[in-house]
């Protein structure tokens, strides 16, 4: 079993390990681009993460899209 599997939800919101819901964050790796996935919202805290993560399950339509939309906005940030 995952650790990811064993994080409880909370009124349909999926908790940490800390008993936080967990934030949804877009990656941005080439291999990943636009994937979305939940991690520990103090994740980006050193010390204080509780090692939390797992992707989001989508259908690879929607995955596609997203990782499309997200090189769109990085072309116009990087066109202004």
């Amino acid at each position: 079993m995952s650790q990811a599997s064993i994080a409880s939800t909370s009124n349909n919101r999926i908790m940490c390990y800390c008993g936080l819901p967990s934030r949804i964050r877009v990656s941005t790796t080439p291999q990943n681009l636009g994937k979305r996935f939940r991690t520990c919202p103090n994740s980006l805290r050193v010390g204080r993460k509780c090692g939390f993560w797992e992707w989001v399950v989508e259908d690879p339509v929607t995955e596609e899209l997203l990782g499309f939309s997200y090189e769109l906005n990085e072309m116009k940030k990087k066109m202004k």
